[in-house]
């Protein structure tokens, strides 16, 4: 008899109604959307290798500076090295991008085109702004020191006390004219155009990052990274390598001969807290100045697409697919080996520089 109650009788009791109100009151969690694989693209892996090369040569470079013979005092070494670690590179990639072009105009669809009337106070005003930010992000981020020394190439050269003692027009050739067009050619005519078919955002924010690897500097990273970006907006804007030959060889000029001078003051330690408010009102009224040109010109962009004299430019609104390119670029392996031998020329170069 014992048995059969026992079976006739609940095996659980109900859950009281604590129970029934804690599961009541937990919301169901979400589940993320899992994301679908990333499909692996091919177009940056040219100018990645571009990019490995080039720093490589400037590790190799450095070597034979510092522990072989040093190039001090070598009038034709800042030049040589440009020609060879960033022209010839970058010929190069252009030559593999454009195989049925003339040896002679390989460079000629780079954007070489001449800088319109109405975009030139556009160019001096980017210039500024440029500059200014650059500086308060310099003094700001630790990169004064650095700065102080005078303008370095590529980590190697330095055109500071030492060198001044050379002719204005040799400075202005070698450390100004020379890296605005050699660079602009590297980064903004091959990098970003290259990486501009798949999105203006995707090539703005990879080409400012390769540029800024160049800074071979930690504090001077993320002022350089800065400034590709604006100099990737300028390209954009204008469709013109002039437009940004001229605004990194006014940036070039600021760079020589004021920011040397100023991390220089800043470094001795004398009235920083009125440098500093000076600083950013400058940068301030830079700003002003350069979004009130930035508003203007696209302004007139608009109305030239509402009047049907322009097409409308989709692919600066990209942001969307920013993320899955990103994606794309890690899922092709060649990109993680290159992006790897990037990052390590990048430290060994800047841990010899601390070092020595």
């Amino acid at each position: 008899m014992d048995k059969k109650i026992k079976k006739e009788s609940p095996m659980t009791e109900p859950p009281s109604g604590e129970h029934t109100i804690k599961k009541e009151s937990q919301a169901p969690k979400k589940k993320r959307p899992k994301l679908p694989p990333a499909k692996p693209i091919a177009e940056p892996s040219l100018p990645l290798l571009l990019c490995a090369v080039s720093l490589l040569l400037s590790l190799l470079t450095l070597i034979v500076d510092r522990f072989i013979h040093p190039f001090v005092g070598e009038l034709l070494s800042p030049v040589i090295m440009q020609v060879i670690i960033l022209l010839i590179p970058a010929y190069i990639v252009a030559l593999l991008l454009n195989p049925k072009k003339q040896p002679l105009l390989v460079f000629s669809n780079l954007g070489f085109v001449k800088i319109k009337a109405t975009n030139v106070f556009f160019v001096i005003f980017t210039a500024l702004f440029a500059s200014a930010a650059s500086l308060a992000l310099t003094l700001l981020l630790g990169g004064a020191y650095t700065a102080s020394e005078g303008m370095t190439l590529l980590g190697t050269f330095t055109a500071g006390k030492n060198e001044f003692t050379y002719s204005y027009p040799y400075l202005i050739f070698t450390y100004v004219l020379l890296p605005a067009v050699i660079e602009e050619i590297f980064f903004r005519g091959v990098l970003f155009k290259q990486l501009g078919k798949i999105s203006f955002p995707y090539a703005a924010i990879c080409s400012a990052a390769l540029c800024a690897l160049f800074s071979f500097s930690l504090g001077g990273f993320i002022p350089s990274l800065f400034f590709g970006i604006v100099m990737a907006f300028v390209m954009y804007t204008t469709g013109s390598l002039f437009s940004c030959i001229a605004v990194h060889l006014l940036f070039n000029l600021y760079r020589l001969f004021v920011e040397s001078n100023v991390a220089e003051y800043y470094l001795s330690g004398a009235s920083n807290a009125l440098l500093l408010l000076i600083v950013f009102f400058v940068l301030l009224v830079c700003s002003l100045l350069f979004v009130s040109e930035c508003i203007r010109i696209y302004r007139k962009k608009a109305a030239d697409v509402a009047d049907g004299k322009a097409r409308p430019s989709t692919r600066f609104d990209r942001f969307k697919t920013l993320r899955d390119d990103l994606r794309s670029t890690f899922a092709y392996k060649p990109s993680i080996v290159l992006i790897s031998i990037c990052g390590a020329a990048f430290l060994a170069v800047v841990i010899i520089n601390v070092l020595s």
